[in-house]
C-alpha cells in the first residue's frame, strides 16, 4: 500500500508543469515516505521519520526558495 502511494505521487510529480504544484507533489512524496519509515511505531522508527520529515521539508523549502528567487530577481525576457 505504501509503495503504491509513493509511486502514485511520483507519477503526479512527473506530470506537473507548474513549479508550485511540483513543490506540493514533492511534499506529498516526502509525507508518504515518512509514513513508510515510521510504520513500525518503534522509538527508532518514529525518530527516523521525524528526522526525515524535518530535514526533507527544510531542504525542499530551500530548493523552492532558491528556484524562485532568481526567477523573481531577473528582469522579464521579451522574445520577439
Amino acid at each position: 500500500m505504501g509503495s503504491t502511494l509513493v509511486l502514485f505521487v511520483r507519477l503526479i510529480l512527473s506530470l506537473v508543469v507548474v513549479i508550485g504544484l511540483m513543490w506540493v507533489a514533492i511534499e506529498l512524496a516526502t509525507l508518504t515516505t515518512v509514513l513508510m519509515v515510521g510504520i513500525y511505531r518503534t522509538h527508532e522508527a518514529i525518530e527516523a521519520a521525524w528526522k526525515y520529515f524535518i530535514l526533507g521539508s527544510v531542504g525542499i523549502a530551500l530548493a523552492l526558495f532558491g528556484g524562485e528567487l532568481p526567477g523573481d530577481a531577473a528582469p522579464e525576457l521579451v522574445l520577439e
